[in-house]
């Protein structure tokens, strides 16, 4: 994934991070009242302070200035505090500054000693292998419950035009969280506030500097904790950029053109040939790049966190990062015709994308097909577990920013078909328990098996297709499996042989068959379709009755019986996350027995 340029997180053992008025190390300490006494930690002040280090050129880069105050108020069984800072590749840990204190005696001081940080290479968002972004780990010694732990870290940052995004509050109870910007004369900020994606209304305060232009200041009291993770995260978000780099959206796609400008060329010579092509080259070459070049992200400079490799290098090395991957398929599509453009996207994190003209809120590439009937096919060749065609879940309701030659957009991508992410189950049970099944997998609900296939191989796949589709029925064995892989997504024929199972009034060993169709989806979270056919040998016995058909535009039981065999049909879809994971409810109307026959 892509580095973002320069943001980082404070943790104490704890986690949290945020602000501060009053420096820790400006003055002695002083006794401090916390309004808080039930939580492991109370963070007093957390202040998160930006400085431009060219006032004149925004794109020279930012001082960032950390501060933070918290008293401990619950034992961790450890001694000590721990922060840590995350670095870009483009930055400069200038200096850490930590102490702890206890209130009732400000005199016994336990100071950071020297040399007392040491740093780790990132192995998330910037970089893997010759990553130079890196995150700076210190400990704060002396620190027992009731002490006070105070840090100020000062970052500088080189070569970017945006300021990275600060969350108010965080997972322990704050009492003051505040963003502060020095904002110099002829600079113009722009700024949003989200909370839980939607535009907050938290506006700043604006004081003159003495030495000319003016301080931004946000500020919110008395945060609860938050531990959501979702899209409903209750904490707001500030995102700043400069208006005078990127006054509008096509600026911000001028600069990615010209930022990519040649590198998606290959010579006639260097385009490979493919093995055994289907004919449909939008196809083929999705496949080669998803499957034929490694994710590994290598960064040389800080502008290559968003500038990709050059398409030759990508595939001379086979391998390269999202934005190396997209430019590497531009090319081949180039190449054989295909009109493709590149598309800067927000894959992690909880927020929705804020309508801030500035690259800093992306960290993904992908690419995207104009289809005829208008809109695009958005193609992440990333996503090893993915499908020609299919967009990653946790894209959807996304904005996307499609970087065309003549201009640039933004826009979300549509949740998909309930068709589109469809599993359909065909049983056929035998009176001695021998049984067929044929799984018809598309969307996320063919991820599962793509997942295990890449994770384990063909050999890990029986005991998944047992674990996972034939957990309704214990005892029940995979005797033979085959996989196949259609137009749509995957097709699995299996043989099982369990104990015998079925509807009967005699002393047949009977399972609850309900269950046969109470399969959770795969991703309840994107609309899907979920199909169960159920065939076994007639139902025997006064005590036994088969369910009532239903019928409705969500969900549907059809029941066919004649003397030798009965057939059950269930059908569900849902279009939403909430629909999706109430989805077992099926066939409440359905016998569940017993051993015997009795309900």
């Amino acid at each position: 994934m892509w580095r973002l340029c320069g943001s980082f997180v404070a943790l104490l053992g704890l986690s949290a991070c945020h602000p501060n008025v009053v420096r820790p190390f400006d003055a002695p300490p002083t006794a401090l009242r916390t309004t808080a006494q039930d939580r492991a930690a109370v963070v007093q002040q957390d202040n998160l302070h930006f400085s431009l280090l060219d006032p004149g050129d925004p794109a020279a880069g930012y001082r960032a200035t950390h501060s933070f105050r918290a008293v401990i108020t619950g034992p961790s069984g450890l001694e000590l505090g721990r922060g840590r800072v995350f670095i870009p590749g483009d930055g400069t840990l200038v200096a850490v500054r930590a102490r702890s204190w206890r209130p009732d005696a400000p005199n016994d001081v336990s100071e950071l000693e020297p040399y007392a940080v040491s740093f780790q290479a990132v192995t998330e968002m910037a970089g893997m292998l010759y990553g130079s972004s890196r995150v700076a780990h210190f400990d704060v010694p002396g620190v027992q419950v009731g002490d006070v732990i105070e840090y100020e870290t000062v970052l500088e940052v080189r070569g970017s035009a945006s300021l990275p995004p600060w969350i108010f509050g965080g997972s322990y109870f704050t009492e003051l969280s505040s963003l502060t910007v020095d904002v110099p004369d002829g600079q113009e900020l722009h700024s949003v506030t989200l909370k839980a994606g939607q535009v907050a209304e938290l506006k700043p305060s604006r004081t003159v500097n003495p030495g000319g232009g003016e301080r931004w200041r946000w500020s919110q009291e008395n945060l609860p904790p938050s531990r959501a993770t979702s899209r409903e995260d209750p904490r707001a978000i500030t995102w700043l950029s400069w208006r005078t780099v990127y006054p509008d959206w096509d600026a911000v796609g001028a600069w990615y053109r010209t930022l990519s400008e040649g590198l998606d060329e290959l010579s006639e010579s260097e385009v490979p040939v493919l093995v055994d092509p289907t004919g449909d080259p939008r196809r083929d070459w999705y496949d080669f790049v998803r499957d034929g070049v490694r994710y590994l992200a290598y960064y040389a400079e800080g502008i290559d966190g968003y500038r990709a490799h050059a398409a030759e290098d990508v595939l001379r090395g086979r391998f390269g990062d999202c934005k190396d991957m997209a430019t590497l398929l531009l090319a081949l599509y180039r190449h054989a015709g295909v009109e493709a453009y590149p598309v800067l996207a927000r894959l992690d994190g909880t927020w929705a994308l804020a309508p801030l003209p500035t690259p800093a809120v992306f960290n993904h590439a992908l690419v995207a097909l104009p289809r005829a009937e208008g809109g695009y096919l958005f193609l992440d060749p990333t996503d090893k577990l993915g499908a020609f065609g299919e967009i990653r879940p946790e894209l959807v309701g996304r904005k996307l920013f499609v970087v065309r030659p003549d201009g640039a957009s933004l826009m979300e991508v549509p949740p998909p078909a309930p068709e589109e992410n469809r599993s359909a189950l065909t049983w056929t049970l035998e009176p001695d328990g021998g049984a067929h099944l044929t799984a018809e997998l598309s969307g996320t609900e063919a991820r599962w098996v793509r997942a295990i296939l890449r994770e384990w191989g063909d050999v890990a796949l029986a005991p998944a297709v047992r674990s996972h589709l034939l957990g309704a029925w214990p005892g029940a064995e995979v005797r033979a499996l085959e996989l196949a892989h259609t137009q749509d997504g995957l097709r699995l024929e299996v043989e099982v042989k369990g104990p015998p199972a079925g509807w009967s009034g005699g002393d047949l060993t009977v399972i609850p068959l309900a269950r046969f169709f109470d399969r959770a989806p795969e991703d309840p979270s994107v609309p899907g379709l979920r199909e169960t056919t159920l065939e076994l040998a007639a139902v025997s016995g006064e005590s036994v009755a088969l369910p009532a058909s239903i019928s409705g535009e969500d969900e549907s039981l059809e029941v066919e019986a004649d003397g030798a065999r009965v057939v059950l049909r269930h059908r569900v879809r849902w279009r939403t996350e909430a629909a999706g994971r109430a989805v077992p409810r099926v066939a409440r109307e359905a016998l569940v027995l017993g051993a015997g026959g009795r309900p």
